[in-house]
């Protein structure tokens, strides 16, 4: 058989929008790993959808994947008596399983169980975050170490973390890869948190993780919620801070406050904080450069011979002052990824992206130009940029910051 790390994984087969039921339709043209082969269907989850309480076990058995129902064998036989046991009617919970097709090896006439590996559990799992949006659970039961590793993670302990609380999705600690992605990017992102129950931080309780000081390096607004009409100003200016900034914005809010009501003027607040005083304009700034760097820069690029304009992020939005510019120099426009928009692949002006998924023509208008003017883009990569010596530059961005990143492969007479 081949390996599951081969198959594409469930994605591409599941639908962007959708019902329960659309889903349980889409799942049975799912070939995301080698299991559906020999299995009869594919089995998704049964229960109303705004169910408050999700069970997940780990995959159908040989009654399940014959029946397209998760739950009605043997284990289901025993989840039925549990439920009664602890009070739950089973019409009330939604009940799906880690992996939807049943795996077994065959034994006479019989067919056994076996364990999914963690390539087919990674695999199935695109279906069961799409029932978890649609039901959206206030609580999760993970039945079983496949169910909990799908659900927390690769790395769950069964018998260690029996029995525990965990945050879904997984907590703070494991947005900030992503989020340290956007703040190199210069993307602007709104990332919200929870936290423990306010009174409770500092006394050693569990999940008793302070996340704004864990963000602190990433983000260029970093609060915590000190309650609901708080709220209503720190969130107003998390936004605004990470559009103008572009960058990470973070709010992190006690699980206690996440459902608190906002309070008038005359109901809670402290007399200074007026409810609505945070405005919702949002200046830019021009940023012109003084008319001496201005001159300097015009005298490079007019002394240029082979010139080639490198774009990125920052010209997303000057598609037509790229072409304007190109037109005048006779230069071509090579797109760094974060720049690909700025001008259309079809645009005469343009050699298309530079890079691991670049063009030669890109590459080879790179190796050759004398000059290279870069508008709003800080791209990494020197083996793909002009030799050092090779050409002489300007540089436009927004950010001085990130002025002269790549200067190391340009002539001191750079601009």
């Amino acid at each position: 058989m081949p390996k599951v790390a081969n198959q594409p994984g469930a994605q591409p087969f599941v639908p962007k929008t959708g019902s329960l039921k659309q889903l349980m339709r889409a799942a049975q043209k799912c070939q995301g790993c080698e299991l559906y082969r020999a299995a009869t269907q594919a089995v998704l989850g049964e229960g109303p959808a705004s169910a408050p309480i999700m069970l997940v076990g780990e995959q159908p058995g040989d009654r399940e994947d014959l029946a397209g129902r998760p739950f009605v064998g043997p284990a289901g036989g025993v989840l039925d008596r549990a439920l009664a046991d602890a009070g739950i009617e089973r019409s009330e919970v939604y009940l799906t399983n880690a992996v939807k097709h049943f795996k077994f090896e065959e034994r006479g006439k019989r067919r056994i169980h076996k364990k999914p590996s963690s390539g087919e559990i990674t695999a199935c799992k695109p279906w069961l975050e799409a029932e978890l949006v649609i039901v959206q659970p206030r609580l999760i039961v993970c039945l079983g170490a496949t169910a909990a590793r799908s659900v927390i993670g690769p790395h769950h302990r069964l018998l260690e973390e029996r029995g525990r609380f965990f945050p879904y999705p997984p907590g703070g600690i494991h947005l900030l890869n992503g989020l340290y992605d956007a703040k190199l990017d210069g993307q602007p992102v709104l990332a919200i948190t929870g936290m423990q129950f306010h009174d409770l931080t500092h006394t050693h309780t569990q999940q008793d993780i302070e996340l704004d000081k864990l963000f602190m390096d990433v983000c260029v607004y970093n609060a915590r919620c000190m309650g609901a009409a708080h709220l209503e100003n720190i969130a107003a200016l998390a936004c605004r801070t990470a559009l103008a900034y572009r960058g990470v914005a973070h709010l992190s809010i006690p699980v206690d406050f996440q459902e608190s009501e906002v309070a008038g003027n005359e109901n809670g607040r402290t007399p200074r904080n007026v409810a609505g005083h945070v405005s919702e304009v949002s200046p830019h700034s021009a940023r012109i450069p003084c008319d001496d760097d201005l001159r300097k820069a015009a005298d490079i690029l007019n002394a240029g011979k082979r010139i080639a304009i490198l774009a990125g992020r920052g010209a997303l939005h000057a598609g037509e002052a790229l072409e304007q510019v190109a037109e005048k120099l006779g230069a071509p426009v090579i797109k760094a990824l974060l720049g690909k928009a700025a001008l259309p692949d079809d645009s005469p002006y343009t050699t298309g992206s530079i890079g691991l998924l670049g063009t030669k023509p890109s590459q080879d208008a790179m190796e050759h130009c004398d000059t290279l003017l870069i508008a709003g883009s800080s791209f990494p990569y020197i083996e793909f940029m002009p030799k050092p010596d090779q050409a002489r530059g300007v540089q436009i961005d927004s950010d001085p910051v990130r002025i002269g990143l790549i200067g190391c492969l340009l002539s001191r007479e750079s601009r």
